[in-house]
């Protein structure tokens, strides 16, 4: 896992920071939120343009440990690839995020979150935030974002924490992390064929051991963003935003769009390791005995 987290971080806090992003979503009447509208949320947050990234993020897990790629022939890796592209890929990533959306957050804190996002500053901030998003993967932008966060005042520093520590970023960054180091591994372990590979909870859970300090490393990284992004924001309009991502309709949409990111990606790991055990079936029959 070590190897892992220094090169992905920046390109976790562009994903992380779009799932504070949101703008308007149709909101279903009565008690259920419809897969439409979760979708629309999807779209609109900004989370389904940071989606692309998650295939290449899981196969590029093979280049960061050279463990993996030494253990699979040509014919192996290129299968493994071809099942990360299929199985991560945006469409079918969205589509079961926007399912399992719907089955976690209520309409009533759907309809509050889309108040929020409609007004003025919610628009200004959404638009900050796509802002930021955009180049949080750039190593020069994070090193400004450090020189800002060391001017801050210990005020506004604190107004960050706050922020980090009400939306869960680093948590649900660190979850996606594991989910697509978790994604690799698994799909190594199925191209492989061992006799008896480790099963996906298997592997979950020992990436999971180092879980705390993934959290810890990504919230300081968010904190330092954070003083980047919201820079031109006046200490009223960020009281503001805190105080809506703090309420049970903030909380509830956080809370919502990291369980199902997370249910979304496990699925795509088992898919991914369906389509690579199918592929080395039929590899095997075609090779002459």
């Amino acid at each position: 896992m070590r190897k892992f987290l220094p090169r992905r971080l920046l390109s976790l806090l562009a994903l992380g920071l779009s799932l504070l992003a949101v703008q308007a979503m149709p909101v279903a009447a009565a008690d259920k939120l419809t897969p439409q509208a979760a979708e629309v949320l999807v779209r609109e947050s900004g989370l389904a343009d940071q989606l692309p990234s998650i295939a290449p993020s899981v196969a590029a897990g093979l280049t960061l440990n050279p463990g993996f790629a030494s253990n699979l022939s040509e014919d192996q890796l290129q299968i493994a690839l071809k099942a990360f592209a299929n199985a991560y890929a945006p469409l079918r990533l969205s589509a079961d995020i926007s399912t399992e959306l719907a089955g976690q957050l209520k309409p009533a804190a759907a309809q509050e979150s889309l108040t929020w996002f409609q007004s003025e500053l919610g628009r200004k901030i959404t638009a900050l935030e796509d802002t930021a998003s955009k180049s949080a993967s750039d190593s020069t932008a994070m090193e400004q974002a450090q020189e800002l966060y060391q001017r801050l005042s210990p005020r506004r520093a604190e107004r960050y924490e706050r922020l980090a520590k009400a939306s869960d970023v680093a948590e649900s960054s660190a979850q996606l992390l594991i989910d697509t180091s978790t994604g690799t591994a698994y799909g190594v372990a199925s191209t492989a064929g061992a006799e008896s590979p480790p099963s996906l909870d298997e592997i979950r859970t020992e990436y999971g051991r180092n879980r705390a300090e993934m959290t810890e490393a990504l919230r300081i990284q968010f904190v330092v963003l954070f003083a980047s992004a919201y820079q031109s924001l006046p200490e009223t309009e960020l009281d503001q935003y805190i105080a809506f991502v703090e309420s049970p309709s903030g909380q509830a949409f956080h809370k919502a769009m990291a369980v199902a990111i997370d249910r979304a990606m496990v699925k795509a790991t088992k898919e991914a390791g369906k389509q690579i055990g199918e592929a080395v079936r039929v590899k095997k029959a075609q090779t002459p005995a």
